[in-house]
């Protein structure tokens, strides 16, 4: 892949303060929610959410996922499928816990209702001006 468009796909997700992220419900249709963008490391992508929610439950059935961030002003979308970790160790939730969070989370990151999803990206596809680049994560390394 050329490093320019490298540089756009990591540039989206840097910018997006939103991903949109896709589970498969009981009867095998996708549910999708947007979630805040908390943080990206290589092939890891990391949310948080509560425990007790249906999305959780249904990761625990099926791990299969996939996200999509966008920069609306320029039209570029960046897609990775892969498979969702949802955390509750108090590493990972630490991770990525802001100050804000005790306002969902009132017993603080060990709130047992707290919990983290490590997306863990696969492969991946950029969209740009009528363009689709599908590409493995070795790619953008």
């Amino acid at each position: 892949m050329e490093q320019s468009k490298k540089e756009e796909i990591k540039a989206v997700i840097a910018k997006a303060s939103n991903v949109f992220v896709a589970s498969m419900d009981e009867n095998g249709y996708p549910n999708v929610k947007a979630m805040f963008a908390r943080m990206q490391d290589g092939v890891y992508h990391y949310m948080s959410t509560n425990y007790s929610n249906k999305r959780t439950q249904q990761f625990l059935k099926n791990s299969k996922c996939s996200i999509y961030y966008c920069d609306e002003q320029s039209y570029k979308g960046v897609m990775f499928l892969g498979h969702i970790e949802v955390c509750t160790d108090h590493e990972t939730k630490a991770l990525i816990w802001k100050e804000g969070d005790i306002i969902y989370y009132p017993q603080g990151i060990d709130d047992p209702d707290y919990c983290v999803y490590k997306f863990v990206a696969e492969r991946g596809n950029y969209y740009h001006g009528l363009m689709n680049i599908d590409f493995d994560m070795s790619e953008l390394e």
